[in-house]
């Protein structure tokens, strides 16, 4: 390669790192009254309400890929009897290849049985879902730990009515959630619940636990069609962690 087309491809390089750090902290300042963590909502201080807060971007790379305050892989998982068209095949590093910033996924979910449907149309058994889109925190797995932030925000079409689960790092089974979540909502830790339909369950305390975050869409008592897509992740902290140590 000669001089001149070496520094050619050195200059795209640098460009495109250059452009992928742009895309991936892009930060944006708002008032904390945009989050649902309002004082008499029960997620921040009162003595906060009146703060900015930075909201930064994560981006959605090749393969489902993290880049920014997260750093894992997006991922799929679907109940018994779905069946997934898209992505697949989905395994550790092929999932969502191509997603050039937005994570979708279609699925069918079929008829469920008498007896299920009756279940799902029991307040007491919402638990229930059909999918969902997750992705880890880091990169190899393992809780955020102090990397984490005290806000995310997850943006997403396609349904009307999902949660947004977390799972504490070492827990086999247990979620924490938020149900009816808003779509791009910034929430707090204090904001998800160990069975969320049910409004009562055990607040989760920290994000720094979380090694997974997920938009799940609960089961339908009907045969449907799945169209959800993850369009934008975001974490979000204070202008000024000084001035608001919690």
């Amino acid at each position: 390669m000669d001089r001149r087309r070496l520094l050619r491809a050195l200059s795209l390089a640098g460009s495109a790192v250059a452009l992928l750090g742009a895309v991936a902290w892009v930060t944006l300042r708002q008032p904390l009254a945009q989050a649902r963590g309002q004082p008499d909502a029960g997620g921040v201080d009162a003595s906060f309400a009146h703060g900015e807060i930075e909201t930064s971007q994560v981006f959605v790379a090749n393969h489902g890929k993290l880049v920014g305050a997260m750093s894992g892989f997006a991922w799929v998982a679907a109940a018994d009897g779905v069946q997934v068209d898209s992505p697949s095949p989905c395994d550790e590093r092929r999932c969502f290849s191509g997603a050039n910033g937005t994570l979708c996924a279609r699925a069918r979910s079929p008829e469920p049985s008498w007896d299920r449907a009756s279940a799902l149309d029991d307040e007491s058994h919402r638990e229930s879902w059909a999918l969902k889109i997750g992705f880890d925190v880091r990169r190899g797995g393992g809780p955020w730990a102090a990397a984490a932030k005290p806000y995310v925000s997850v943006d997403y079409r396609g349904a009307t009515h999902v949660r947004l689960a977390a799972h504490r790092s070492g827990d086999p089974t247990r979620e924490y959630c938020v149900d009816g979540y808003a779509p791009g909502e910034l929430v707090t830790a204090d904001q998800f619940r160990v069975e969320c339909w049910r409004r009562g369950g055990d607040r989760l305390a920290s994000f720094e636990d979380i090694d997974k975050l997920m938009i799940e869409l609960p089961s339908s008592a009907a045969a449907e069609t799945i169209d959800l897509c993850i369009t934008s992740i975001a974490v979000a902290d204070w202008l000024d962690r000084r001035d608001h140590p919690h």
